[in-house]
């Protein structure tokens, strides 16, 4: 989701979306919304997908939507519109999980509110479409709206969600260059881009001594998988979003839905190991990236003492 509010002149932004590739392709961009300035860099949908006939998640997406008041006397009220039409007040858990002002942590977080949707109980509910969600704050006695990324829902299909890759964090401590503190909540984030995560492959790291007869003996062996994730173009926004708020996460989870992939990569817990690329394409405002990831676990290993 995309933040904004008044008082922020440089909003933390949250957000993303999918084809079908082998590899590092360029994509063209997109069509975003909710947004006056007619700039390249608001031109990015987000797809999500659902399946009413299935429960697994792998079939059905979900997204977080945090909004933050500042004083006890606000208000926040959050709704669903579909093609620009409101369709639901987020106020139960109709179509996912909500947070409602004073549920969440302590301090500051208790001005928090916010939403997880669950995809699939919107598409039951209201069908395909193209959905935002709109939150009707009062902060010191000012209405502000704020308004998320528009969302492109559609029905969970093998060829339809090729060439994308969803990753699922879990938030916790304290990004200083966000408005929220995430201390303690773990907050669940998930996110759908255009690209490919691949390339496994192993690193040794050795450990050895030579004796006396200069014979080169092993102390400790390790191999650690590596892969890599190639982005296709995301907006500004997106980009940052991925890059301060997601690869910071306490726990990654990728799954990858390219149907060439060499291998089948279902909520794999990794590790960040380094940003090997990055592309900036400056007319519209967005980037590539390619990611150097780790396995989490890490315990293929050979000791001798």
């Amino acid at each position: 989701m995309i933040t904004e509010r008044l008082t922020n002149g440089n909003p933390e932004t949250l957000n993303v979306m999918s084809a079908h590739i082998c590899g590092t392709a360029k994509s063209t961009v997109g069509t975003e919304a909710l947004c006056d300035c007619h700039c390249e860099d608001c031109l990015q949908t987000l797809s999500v997908f659902a399946d009413t006939s299935s429960t697994d998640p792998k079939r059905n997406d979900k997204r977080e939507f945090l909004f933050r008041v500042l004083d006890v006397g606000d208000t926040a009220v959050l709704k669903l519109f579909k093609n620009g039409t409101e369709v639901a007040t987020l106020n139960t858990g109709a179509y996912g999980t909500y947070y409602a002002l004073g549920s969440l942590g302590t301090g500051d977080q208790l001005f928090y509110t916010g939403y997880l949707i669950e995809w699939k109980n919107v598409l039951s509910a209201f069908g395909v479409g193209d959905y935002y969600v709109k939150a009707e704050l009062t902060i010191y006695g000012s209405s502000v709206d704020v308004f998320s990324q528009i969302y492109t829902l559609m029905v969970y299909d093998e060829e339809t969600v090729d060439g994308t890759v969803r990753i699922s964090t879990y938030q916790n401590g304290n990004i200083e260059s966000s408005e929220f503190d995430y201390t303690g909540l773990n907050w669940y984030q998930e996110i759908r881009i255009k690209g490919i995560f691949w390339q496994k492959r192993p690193e040794l790291t050795k450990d050895t001594y030579f004796t006396t007869a200069r014979k080169v003996t092993q102390i400790q062996d390790s191999i650690k998988y590596l892969y890599t994730l190639e982005t296709q173009f995301l907006t500004g926004k997106t980009s940052d979003y991925l890059v301060s708020n997601k690869m910071l996460a306490n726990d990654i989870l990728i799954t990858d839905y390219n149907r060439c992939n060499t291998e089948t990569y279902l909520d794999l817990p990794v590790t960040i190991e380094e940003f090997e690329n990055t592309e900036e394409l400056s007319y519209f405002r967005g980037r590539f990236h390619v990611i150097t990831f780790a396995d989490r676990t890490q315990n293929i290993r050979k000791r001798n003492f």
